[in-house]
């Protein structure tokens, strides 16, 4: 099934109003973008229309050969496609998103004709958008008969892109697709500069940067198009022509291809360094013990280990993970790059204790260092922390198993053998027989009973299995593990909550 753009429904809307061959170049201004773009839709639109014939004609152009009666059924179908009911959210992030990204005025018609309403909405939705403006020091520019535009520096304004790409795709007020449509950009090109940007430095970006990188690289070469720049200071600029990164940012030749200055090589750069990474050759090893970042994580960690009653001095993993991200992290927060967790609210909820606590460190180094992290990097952090406490305790929490086999030796050999090659955390007391059952299971103080005979205990979950493990069984085996790790896990915590609970550490 072909699925249509917003601005190809629009090219069949405008096919259908005129009667007459418009060429490619005629199409493409109509809707401000490339005529390599306009081919690319008419294709599409050609598969999807199917019996409905689109003429092409070399020097005269394109046009719908069918009945008055067909376009107007045409028209009032793809108009139907844009007819919804929009939310009082959606028609605002529409109008900023339009705002931000059209190279002249839109007028109050303009909206209320696209969106469907009537002005007074239009009217009382621009002044919500003027309030999220402010807040980036951004203001909209209203003109009798030239419309509205946003007015204030450019950096303000990318920076309100990238957040409202983060605002669109999370609450779902707006696809990827649609997104790119909007820009309307070289995608293959962009995608071959971050490439080159993650070979040459040896790493790679998570999917949600990637995607980032893209869309915002895509945005900034749409101003560029337009001749609308950054004008960055000579320090700032300095600052960043110094590394490494910047000089293979000039050296890359899918970027040259697009009409950047200096000023924007240096804000590109600056999402190239606040992007999540996935893999990297730096494991923080080489990370200067002066950095800022290597400075804050050693505080971080000696206040987790307080707080928890454990020693992280050799989880190396914690260590320079955690640098590593504090390096990327406090250069998010330090040139208000927005910053996603889709995790945020279940880490609140599911390590309720890791999250608070973290929450408090960073408090008191938010005072020191006069930044504020934002909830999102809380979790971040404290996802960090939950996996050290995790890795720490593994050995300590891991349940003991009692193994029960009713049968021979060898029936008994092949259980053990299999039970410590596919589970080998478990702490494995046997096997044992039925008579022996109760004695061991008092005295060793175990968690739960695998057995191969149908076997009851009172105050023990007992787990029947094929000795031979089948899926079914090792699931089973899992499940209960998990459950009695977390609840190890979860008194432990709780214990520590109420040794601290009162006292100058109280969380």
């Amino acid at each position: 099934m072909v699925t249509l753009t917003y601005r190809q429904r629009n090219i069949i809307a405008y096919l259908a109003q005129n009667n007459g061959y418009l060429t490619i170049k005629n199409i493409a201004d109509r809707f401000d973008v490339s005529e390599r773009t306009i081919r690319y839709d008419l294709d599409v639109i050609e598969n999807y229309l199917k019996e409905k014939n689109l003429i092409k004609k070399p020097k005269l152009g394109i046009k719908l050969d069918c009945s008055t009666e067909e376009k107007e059924l045409l028209i009032k179908m793809i108009r139907s496609f844009d007819s919804k009911v929009l939310s009082p959210e959606e028609r605002v992030y529409l109008i900023s998103l339009y705002l931000i990204c059209s190279n002249r005025g839109i007028t109050i018609e303009n909206f209320a004709e696209k969106l469907y309403v009537n002005k007074n909405t239009i009217l009382a939705d621009l002044n919500i958008v003027e309030e999220k403006l402010r807040a980036f020091g951004l203001r909209m520019n209203k003109k009798s008969r030239h419309g509205i535009e946003i007015v204030g520096e450019e950096e303000c304004i990318r920076n309100f892109f990238v957040y409202s790409y983060y605002e669109g795709l999370k609450n779902a007020l707006i696809t990827e697709d649609d997104l790119r449509d909007l820009l309307s950009c070289d995608w293959d090109c962009i995608t071959n500069a971050i490439r080159y940007m993650e070979e040459n430095l040896d790493i790679r970006y998570s999917d949600s940067s990637m995607q980032e990188l893209e869309l915002c690289i895509g945005y900034i070469t749409m101003r560029s198009r337009q001749n609308r720049h950054i004008d960055y200071n000579d320090e700032i600029v300095n600052k960043y022509k110094g590394k490494k990164e910047f000089r293979l940012l000039l050296n890359n030749k899918y970027l040259n291809r697009m009409t950047l200055n200096e000023s924007d090589m240096c804000y590109i750069l600056k999402l190239f360094m606040g992007a999540k990474i996935v893999y990297s050759i730096d494991t923080g090893d080489d990370m200067e013990e002066s950095s800022e970042a290597k400075i804050l994580s050693k505080q971080i960690i000696q206040d987790a280990e307080e707080y928890l009653g454990l020693d992280f001095s050799n989880d190396f993993t914690f260590i320079n993970a955690l640098a590593i991200h504090l390096k990327v992290a406090l250069h998010r927060i330090r040139n208000g790059l927005f910053i996603e967790n889709a995790l945020t609210e279940q880490i609140k909820y599911r390590i309720a204790f890791i999250y608070e606590m973290t929450k408090k460190i960073l408090a008191k180094h938010s005072n020191l260092m006069h930044i504020v992290f934002p909830e999102e990097e809380v979790a971040f952090i404290a996802m960090h922390i939950g996996a050290a406490f995790e890795r720490s305790t593994q050995n300590g929490f891991m349940p003991k198993v009692l193994v029960i086999c009713g049968s021979g030796y060898a029936t008994a050999s092949i259980l053990s053998t299999r039970l410590n090659i596919m589970l080998p955390e478990l702490k494995l007391i046997g096997p044992a027989n039925i008579h022996d059952a109760v004695r061991i299971s008092k005295e060793a103080d175990i968690d739960f009973i695998i057995s191969t005979v149908d076997f009851n205990i009172e105050g023990f979950t007992v787990i029947k299995v094929n000795p031979l493990l089948d899926v079914q069984d090792l699931e089973n085996i899992k499940k209960n593990i998990y459950i009695h790790t977390y609840s190890k896990q979860s008194k432990y915590l709780a214990n520590r909550y109420k040794d601290y609970s009162g006292s100058r550490h109280s969380i």
